[in-house]
């Protein structure tokens, strides 16, 4: 159901910086499961388009501000899904050459699943000097690793199934 979970809002929130807000910034959606190509927001449709994986260092230097997205799909969203491993080299290419903007990368307990790479988790930790904010959206907060939590400015959790407070040293107490 669209409307109000973690990328109802996250998506609120980049659209708004890319066309409203005072200081614009683009965004690029990794599209983890090719679900958000059209999306509706307080009544109104935005069709997300998505960026070839070969433009991504193109769509990173440029200048206009708009909300992309990125698909790890063969044939960039017309083929099959790519596998784990491809995936993978993907979302590191993504977080190698996407800079100037705003990173979500949705759904990243289905990449890695209760085990996500401490090389990865450093590279989330490093994009900040390439001017790129992340956004990661976990299943749980009990997934995120202390590295991860560390260079976080801001977490926001939406429902999960098991209780914040069991997660509660993750969080700072």
């Amino acid at each position: 159901k669209q409307g109000g979970g973690k990328t109802h809002e996250t998506l609120k929130q980049m659209i708004f910086q890319a066309h409203i807000a005072t200081h614009r910034r683009k965004g690029l959606l990794f599209d983890t499961n090719n679900e958000f190509g059209e999306y509706k927001i307080d009544g109104k449709i935005h069709r997300i388009k998505h960026i070839q994986h070969n433009e991504i260092i193109r769509y990173g230097n440029s200048q206009n501000p708009e909300v992309r997205r990125v698909i790890p799909f063969h044939q960039n969203g017309m083929g099959k899904p790519m596998s784990p491993e491809d995936t993978e080299r993907l979302l590191i290419r993504v977080l190698e050459e996407f800079r100037g903007g705003t990173l979500l990368i949705e759904d990243l307990n289905r990449i890695y699943g209760d085990s996500i790479p401490v090389s990865l988790s450093g590279m989330l930790c490093n994009v900040r000097h390439r001017n790129c904010d992340v956004i990661y959206h976990l299943q749980s907060v009990g997934r995120l690793l202390p590295k991860m939590r560390q260079n976080t400015s801001i977490v926001r959790y939406h429902y999960q199934l098991d209780g914040v407070d069991e997660s509660s040293e993750k969080l700072g107490g």
